[in-house]
């Protein structure tokens, strides 16, 4: 039978080293499932603070080629290369309007030659 939240939490405080009030323990204790419920914390606490729960050297070994590529210096690196491409696209921008911007002028050009046309000849009003 599963003991309530209250209880399961007491427990768990005791189990962990925290202070937990007399009564409240007792209760715990006494609900139907408290005592194996304080059994399954402490045996969950002996499993996982043993030594042997720490990764092997195996792990260590496949996961050091990916932490090393994850490294704050290269993610740094690509940065500045990133910051770099970034001001170069910029000065080529700025070039290529500085560039242009002598072929506006602030006229329309002279024209080369003056095409007149004269009403009923060339064209009908209609």
């Amino acid at each position: 039978m599963r003991i309530d939240e209250h209880d399961e939490a007491t427990l768990s405080a005791f189990v962990d080293g925290e202070n937990v009030g007399a009564d409240e323990l007792a209760r715990a204790l006494a609900a139907p499932g408290g005592r194996d419920a304080l059994i399954d914390f402490v045996r969950l606490r002996e499993r996982f603070s043993r030594d042997d729960a720490a990764p092997s050297e195996t792990f260590y070994a496949r996961m050091r080629p990916v932490l090393v590529a994850r490294h704050p210096t290269m993610n740094r690196w690509y940065g500045w290369a990133a910051a770099a491409a970034v001001v170069i696209l910029a000065l080529a921008g700025f070039a290529i309007v500085w560039r242009e911007s002598g072929a506006i002028q602030p006229t329309p050009p002279q024209p080369d030659r003056v095409i007149e046309f004269e009403p009923g000849t060339e064209w009908q009003a209609s």
